[in-house]
């Protein structure tokens, strides 16, 4: 991800920008439920984003 946010901010300098900037987030998380001592749901996601 980081190679692609270097691609942008380049291509905005070549492209005769005086500045330019970007942001890269990564995002992860976990979730679960529990009822009577018993594991009943559990789920993780990860997110990516480029702005």
């Amino acid at each position: 991800m980081i190679d692609s946010g270097k691609k942008i901010l380049e291509m905005a300098l070549k492209m005769g920008a005086d500045e330019a900037e970007i942001f890269l987030v990564k995002n992860n998380g976990t979730s679960f439920s529990i009822e009577k001592n018993s594991v009943t749901f559990a789920s993780s996601n990860m997110s990516y984003g480029i702005g």
